[in-house]
């Protein structure tokens, strides 16, 4: 991406400026939504219950931490 900006004609203190925007704008998305899945995970008893059994239930099955992936495969 760097070359890219490069062969566009940015200067490379003006094309690292556009690399650190894109890399937090990505890191902001992501934060917000984990948040807000998280935020209605936990305030919505009935979901936080049903997740908390699933995955209960999977480390049952295989007590490893972290869990396998076959074990997270095998989630609903």
């Amino acid at each position: 991406m760097l070359d890219s900006f490069l062969a566009r004609g940015l200067g490379q203190k003006e094309a690292v400026g556009e690399l650190l925007i894109i890399m937090s704008a990505g890191i902001e998305t992501t934060t917000t939504a984990i948040t807000s899945i998280l935020f209605l995970i936990l305030s919505t008893p009935g979901v936080h219950s049903k997740l908390q059994a699933e995955i209960d239930a999977a480390m049952d099955l295989d007590p490893s931490f972290p869990a396998e992936q076959a074990t997270i495969n095998a989630l609903p």
